[in-house]
């Protein structure tokens, strides 16, 4: 029975260890830096899609709205890349690149012509528009999980603040005029300070599961919307394959050939 034990405590060690350390593991960091960018990267991108649609309609009384749109394609391909080099640097997904647009011929028309037939072109240009939502959404749940797992973890060590500068014992969680009772409406005593911390602290440990959750969005718009589809042979250079650079975090890299695959080995905390 001791030995049992004994061998049970050695085997759960390394599992309390890794979710202490999650937290501050550079794979949790990342995607929350992914997060954080990922509002001024999608307004950007937002912002571009709906100018170039504006004025693409504004001059299709003329000739030049056609292949001014089919520049704007081009661009949204290029768009499209910088997101695949993001996922990849930050998430640790490698996402193939789609087939570079070929014209059989050369001239504006013919150029023009294999642009607007492509049709992955045209979905990276619709993730510009359907990032952005979920990004300001993504960005307000990051901050603020994030703002309230370390101030209360962290709550001990500031608290000091309240009396000093604004002039009451502590956070206020309602107001004492209100709701009179035995508890002062504020976290002022050890051990209400002592519960606070430890609410924090509990946040913080679910902090990578959390943050890792909200990149999941994030991760099907670009395997469905950035990358090949099924049966299309993907682009040059794009490290997909045997040869592909390992994932940030570790371990074996997140490639995706298809929207079809499951999530790999990033399930694994670092």
């Amino acid at each position: 029975m001791t030995m049992a034990t004994a061998s049970e405590r050695r085997a759960g060690a390394p599992r309390v260890l890794l979710a202490l350390r999650a937290p501050f593991s550079g794979r949790t960091w990342r995607a929350f830096l992914y997060l954080l960018t990922n509002l001024p990267v999608a307004v950007a991108l937002f912002a571009y899609a709906t100018t170039l649609c504006a004025l693409s309609a504004g001059l299709l009384v003329t000739v030049a709205g056609i292949p001014v749109f089919a520049a704007g394609l081009a661009g949204a391909r290029g768009l499209g890349a910088m997101e695949r080099a993001r996922a990849r640097a930050l998430l640790g997904v490698t996402v193939a690149a789609p087939p570079p647009v070929r014209a059989a011929g050369g001239g504006v028309v013919r150029w023009t012509g294999a642009l607007l037939r492509d049709g992955s072109s045209w979905r990276q240009l619709l993730c510009c528009f359907l990032r952005f939502p979920w990004a300001v959404a993504a960005f307000v749940l990051t901050v603020t999980y994030w703002a309230l797992g370390w101030s209360l973890l962290l709550y001990p060590l500031w608290r000091w603040t309240f009396p000093r500068y604004l002039g009451q014992p502590g956070i206020e969680v309602w107001n004492p005029d209100t709701a009179p009772g035995t508890f002062s409406g504020y976290v002022e005593t050890p051990p209400e300070i002592a519960l606070a911390a430890a609410v924090g602290l509990l946040l913080v440990l679910a902090l990578p599961r959390v943050t890792y959750a909200l990149t999941v969005p994030d991760r099907a718009l670009v395997r469905v919307l950035l990358g090949p589809w099924p049966g299309a042979a993907p682009g040059p250079g794009t490290g997909a394959g045997p040869g592909a650079a390992p994932a940030p975090h570790g371990g074996a890299p997140e490639t995706v050939r298809s929207p079809a695959l499951r999530e790999g080995p990033e399930h694994r905390e670092s």
